[in-house]
């Protein structure tokens, strides 16, 4: 009988480790106070006051087509989307006049990652629905999108649904036909607007040697170097081809004004060279998380 009781503790110590928060989750007040807890520190700032509004508010008050009622989505759900058997979350919320799509992500001792899913602060037009594929969760993601993007007369809106799998630790649109990349350098140059005063360049080389140089106004900073680790570096120059990029427009750009600009070069092993031009860091869910990985570099990796 002690040996049972011993093996039953065990076993209940096991699940309470296993558990999280979002396990404990259960209605939308309490999704509610958890996201502006973890939503708010992504922002900067503790205060956020988003608000998790019912499904049916949701639905009712976007400004999308007819697929929204056919999803007949939630405003959160559960799922590991990063296949680690920790419980994550994909929530709506409501704050700054619109709806924002968030997946937070369980990381264990790092606690929760978040993940902005949002193209278009300003229409209004944002949705997001679970799916399975290849025997791992899913997004459905649909969107309202310009062609050409930004500023122009001629563009036009249409809505569009993306499919994003959870691919090297953040979300990208899933890709059936990957194409592996050899490359020689990655070269990627920050632009900022009037507002912003801190830019900077960084190339990366392939033997993972790299150079960081603040330009801009921040030039009482000096260029410095580092190495970049190995799985690190595989994991960009992977997600460089998972993402096809050599197939990607060269030039990006948002309807709005006063953002951020990324220059983005990559060299190949066999001299070519892809370049791109990305006005407000939102040309593809990739390059989105391609410039995250590349700008957390800056602070993870040790510079001299």
């Amino acid at each position: 009988m002690r040996c049972l009781i011993f093996i039953l503790f065990l076993l209940a110590g096991t699940r309470s480790i296993a558990a999280n928060a979002i396990d404990s989750l259960q209605t939308d007040t309490e999704v509610e106070a958890f996201a502006n807890k973890v939503v708010g520190k992504f922002h900067g700032t503790q205060n956020l006051a988003a608000l998790v509004v019912s499904s049916a508010g949701i639905y009712n008050n976007t400004k999308c087509d007819s697929v929204a009622k056919r999803w007949n989505g939630k405003n959160w759900q559960k799922a590991d989307f990063n296949g680690d058997g920790r419980t994550d979350l994909l929530v709506i919320l409501f704050f700054a006049r619109s709806f924002h799509s968030y997946v937070i992500t369980d990381a264990g001792s790092q606690g929760f990652k978040t993940h902005n899913l949002n193209r278009d602060h300003f229409t209004n037009c944002e949705l997001a629905k679970i799916v399975t594929i290849d025997q791992q969760p899913a997004l459905l993601y649909h969107y309202l999108k310009q062609d050409p993007p930004g500023l122009f007369l001629d563009s036009r809106s249409y809505l569009q649904t993306d499919t994003l799998i959870y691919k090297y630790r953040g979300f990208v649109e899933y890709n059936r036909n990957p194409q592996p990349v050899k490359i020689k350098t990655i070269s990627l140059q920050t632009h900022g607007s009037w507002a912003q005063s801190s830019f900077f360049k960084l190339e990366l080389r392939r033997n993972g040697r790299a150079v960081y140089k603040p330009t801009g106004f921040a030039t009482n900073q000096k260029k410095v170097t580092g190495k970049i680790t190995p799985e690190k570096l595989d994991e960009i120059i992977n997600l460089l081809g998972y993402i096809n990029i050599r197939q990607l427009k060269d030039n990006y750009l948002v309807n709005w004004t006063d953002d951020q600009t990324v220059d983005l070069k990559i060299t190949f092993a066999d001299g070519s060279s892809k370049s791109i031009h990305d006005y407000g860091l939102k040309g593809t869910f990739g390059l989105s998380h391609l410039y995250s990985l590349l700008f957390d570099l800056r602070r993870s990796e040790g510079w001299k």
